[in-house]
This record gives structure tokens, C-alpha cells and sequence, in this order.
């Protein structure tokens, strides 16, 4: 879990510094390059051998960073942790779940409807198995709205392990800053 908070923060300090390199700054808006921030809180439902097997689900929270490289598209970078289930004699928790996504914006103010695509590293740790870290192509949907200037509201789906056996999927909502609009 350390190595992946590690890799997060090193992710974030590289974008941010390149975004500043190329001259974006806070309020400057004619790059066209925007940096937001945000926090969440999801449903998570798991199912380490897909159908017939056991199922775990919680609530999780989490936070992202992202950058506008263009005027629909984004890449993102999340972390999302927290919960514990039992099903059985199985208990599940949810060590972290680390996502690199691009995101396909589609806007009409003040909602915007998005596609979200990348990949994400998960841990959980069952009672009755090994640790084991995953890592799975991921995509998603989301809709969002603006409240204020910076401020915006979100709902979205997020399906960690596309491809996979296993089954980890969320469905949540949260809130965004918005900065270089």
C-alpha cells in the first residue's frame, strides 16, 4: 500500500510540474489546461471468482487529481480505500485500489457526461487467501454538474477489473475543484 501512495504522489508532483513548465499557471486560461482536484465516497461490491462465488460489498472513499490535456480529454489518477465485508467464513477489506484513467468529456452547460479508461492496481485482503495485488483494465461512466465557478458535483460508475475473473466495480458520487477554467 506504501508503494502505491508513493507512486500516486510521484505521478501527481510530475504532472503538476510539467503542466507549470509548459507555462499553465492558476490563473492563467488561454493553454486551455485545467487541474482539478476531487473527493468521493463509492459502493464497492467484490467478487473474487465472478458469478457462484463469494460476494463482499462496502462503502470506500477516495480522492483524484487530474489534468485537461484538450478540450474533451483528461487523464486522471485516483486513490480509493476502505471498507470490510464478510460473506461466509469469508471476510474481505479493501486495502486500496491506485487508477491512471483517461477521460472522454462530452459538455453541455452546465452537465457534462464523461468516459472514463485506464487501468487499476487493487489489493484486498481475504481472511481465507493471500495477499494478492491485481491489476486490470478499468472503465467507467460519470455525469457531473457545476454548482460554482470551481466547484462541481459528480455521479459515476467505475468498473475496476474489465477482463478479469474476479468482479470489482463501484458506483458513487463526490465533488470536484476546478482550477485554470
Amino acid at each position: 500500500m506504501a508503494a502505491s501512495l508513493l507512486l500516486w504522489s510521484g505521478l501527481a508532483a510530475a504532472q503538476v510540474t510539467q503542466a507549470q513548465r509548459s507555462g499553465w499557471t492558476y490563473a492563467e486560461t488561454s493553454t486551455g489546461q485545467e487541474l482539478y482536484f476531487g473527493a468521493n465516497a463509492l459502493l464497492w461490491n467484490f467478487s473474487p471468482q465472478g458469478d457462484g462465488g463469494p460476494e463482499f460489498s462496502d462503502v470506500g472513499w477516495g480522492g483524484l487529481y487530474g489534468i485537461r490535456l484538450g478540450p474533451n480529454l483528461s487523464i486522471e489518477n485516483r486513490l480509493f480505500v476502505g471498507g470490510r465485508d464478510q460473506d461466509g467464513g469469508t471476510e474481505a477489506e479493501l486495502d486500496g485500489a491506485v487508477s491512471s484513467l483517461f477521460r472522454l468529456t462530452f459538455y453541455q452547460a452546465p452537465v457534462e457526461a464523461y468516459l472514463l479508461g485506464g487501468f487499476t492496481a487493487y489489493n484486498f485482503e481475504l481472511s481465507d487467501q493471500e495477499n494478492t495485488t491485481l491489476f486490470r483494465p478499468s472503465v467507467g461512466a460519470g455525469v457531473g454538474t457545476q454548482l460554482f465557478p470551481y466547484t462541481w458535483l459528480y455521479a459515476e460508475v467505475l468498473l475496476y477489473s474489465a477482463g478479469g475473473e474476479d468482479e470489482f466495480a463501484a458506483a458513487g458520487g463526490g465533488i470536484q475543484l476546478r482550477f485554470g477554467q
